[in-house]
């Protein structure tokens, strides 16, 4: 049994925290939603994706969305963007949960931003491919938050539409 399939197992018994080698070891909240014991591999393979994803390429995966939600948040709130924050050094991450839809696991990364918005989702398909940023919503894939086919479930496309 691997390690990650051991981290998986062990979450679905009790409450357990978990170091992410991408954000420099920080201990978080960690929490596998599943609740067949055939997908617990599948679940490992998610994580342990995830886990091959160092710090420079979560980052440089993330901060083009997450200025634009930073874009939105200011916007929306009749804000002044500060043109000095360094957004991605503004997110406290907290959780680190795992999440099964058919053949998909989804990898969430749960943070508190030092600019006031609600908690940002971080969601990775299968731990590698980022599929979503968002406000924390319930939803895990942009084809559920928006109602869109399964086939045009791509944050790019949401973002060049919003920019």
């Amino acid at each position: 049994m691997t390690d990650a399939e051991k981290l998986v197992r062990s979450s679905r018994e009790v409450a357990s925290v978990i170091r992410v080698p991408g954000l420099d070891n920080k201990v978080l909240r960690f929490d596998a939603d599943v609740n067949d014991e055939s997908k617990i591999a599948t679940f490992a393979k998610a994580l342990d994706s995830f886990f091959k994803l160092d710090r420079k390429h979560l980052k440089d995966a993330v901060e083009r969305y997450l200025a634009v939600e930073y874009d939105y948040y200011t916007r929306e709130n009749g804000l002044i963007a500060d043109p000095e924050i360094n957004l991605w050094e503004s997110l406290e991450f907290q959780d680190l949960n795992l999440v099964g839809r058919s053949d998909v696991i989804y990898v969430q990364l749960v943070a508190e931003s030092s600019w006031g918005h609600a908690p940002i989702q971080i969601i990775f398909k299968n731990g590698t491919d980022l599929s979503r940023l968002s406000e924390e919503d319930g939803h895990y894939a942009c084809c559920d938050a928006y109602g869109l086919e399964e086939a045009e479930d791509r944050i790019s496309d949401l973002v060049e539409n919003f920019e």
